[in-house]
């Protein structure tokens, strides 16, 4: 294991395709001794374009100062953070049961034991986003997540069921456009065990029929008003708040 070969008082994880801006080592180790992790903005890149300036959005977590619950909603990348590495090997490092969504699983575990950390709002690392990437194994990536849930449904105080409930309910409607129907409706029903959830990620029209008639049925309504109108229209209905 690479945390246990590593000699270094802190950690960094980071793909060896994607980049560090100039400023980083200096700005990340500024007090880096006080604190046990120190996580920074992302900016993502795609065939030479941008994606996206600030991939997390520590600007909300900044604002809230929940790592928990932010953590819980999917946002934390590895390569945001750099670690004291005695607190990973407390933590056992990623769980190995799990396949694609270890890193999610990580950070929940990481912010419910309550860590020192220090947030930098300004993209220091950036990613390039490979069409053949593990991530993009859409099926198993969400699959792997609902695992991840699963075991943090078991472990994590009730305060934060709700914010469970609302990431299992969205994990459920991923799963379900991919067609994994029986998997979508195990996330549904944890969503529903833990919740209820509102589905809050999702359209208006959408939270009131998963609200009346059930997560399952919202999907099916949906899958159809996609296949019987163009998405040009589509569009027009939800820039209209439809």
């Amino acid at each position: 294991m690479l945390l246990r070969a590593a000699t270094a008082e802190y950690v960094h994880f980071h793909d060896a395709d994607d980049l560090f801006e100039p400023t980083w080592c200096a700005q990340v180790g500024a007090g880096l001794e006080e604190i046990e992790v120190v996580f920074t903005e992302i900016r993502s890149f795609a065939n030479g374009k941008l994606l996206s300036d600030r991939v997390l959005g520590l600007a909300q977590l900044q604002a809230e100062g929940d790592l928990l619950r932010f953590c819980i909603r999917g946002s934390m990348l590895v390569p945001a953070g750099t670690y004291r590495r005695g607190l990973l090997l407390e933590l056992g490092g990623y769980r190995e049961t799990l396949w694609q969504c270890e890193d999610y699983d990580f950070h929940i575990r990481l912010a419910a034991r309550g860590v020192h950390y220090r947030l930098i709002d300004t993209p220091l690392v950036i990613i390039r986003v490979r069409l053949e990437g593990r991530s993009s194994r859409q099926l198993e990536v969400w699959a792997s997540a609902l695992q991840a849930l699963k075991l943090q449904a078991k472990e994590l105080p009730t305060a934060y069921g709700k914010e469970l409930a609302e990431m299992a309910a969205y994990v459920g409607s991923q799963l379900f456009k991919l067609g994994a129907r029986h998997t979508a409706s195990e996330a549904f029903q944890l969503a529903h065990s833990l919740g209820p959830p509102t589905y809050a990620r999702q359209r208006r029209s959408y939270r009131l029929l998963a609200s009346a008639l059930g997560p399952e049925a919202a999907e099916w309504i949906s899958l159809s008003y996609r296949r019987l109108l163009p998405e040009p229209l589509r569009r027009a209905l939800v820039q209209r708040g439809l």
